[in-house]
């Protein structure tokens, strides 16, 4: 009887070892099912990867919020949207840095920068909220 699935049943020189032409087409069918799988795993893993931050619409929406009542006052937090006091960049301006990612603004953002007081580190589901309003922002 042939082993089914042995790793190198191509190179077999005992026929009893070598697979019967059912095996074979089964191992092909099998390749061609694994095959499969992994592209739908690839195009699942691209698609997380595209959306800028990975995060969804509702974490978009809540960085806004946050970003209105925390940093509005030294940022332009909106496209046209008024000037804060200091000369902070604007969030469309920090998006559109070449250097801007996710993880770099969310590391910012967690810890208190240049003017900012003790009181606005944010934890990390805040901080990756506010990464993501951010990065909506990049212009296409």
């Amino acid at each position: 009887m042939a082993r089914v699935g042995h790793p190198l049943y191509h190179l077999c020189i005992d026929p009893a070892l070598a697979p019967s032409p059912l095996e074979h087409r089964y191992a092909l069918e099998m390749n061609a099912t694994l095959r499969v799988a992994l592209y739908g795993l690839v195009v699942a893993v691209a698609r997380v990867l595209a959306c800028p931050s990975g995060a969804h619409a509702e974490n978009v929406a809540e960085g806004g919020r946050l970003a209105q009542s925390l940093c509005s006052r030294c940022h332009v937090i909106t496209p046209d949207g008024p000037a804060g006091w200091t000369n902070a960049p604007s969030f469309a301006a920090i998006a559109n840095k070449p250097t801007t990612t996710s993880a770099s603004l969310q590391a910012i953002i967690q810890k208190p920068h240049m003017k900012m007081s003790s009181l606005a580190e944010r934890n990390p589901s805040e901080a990756a909220d506010l990464a993501a309003y951010i990065l909506s922002l990049k212009q296409k």
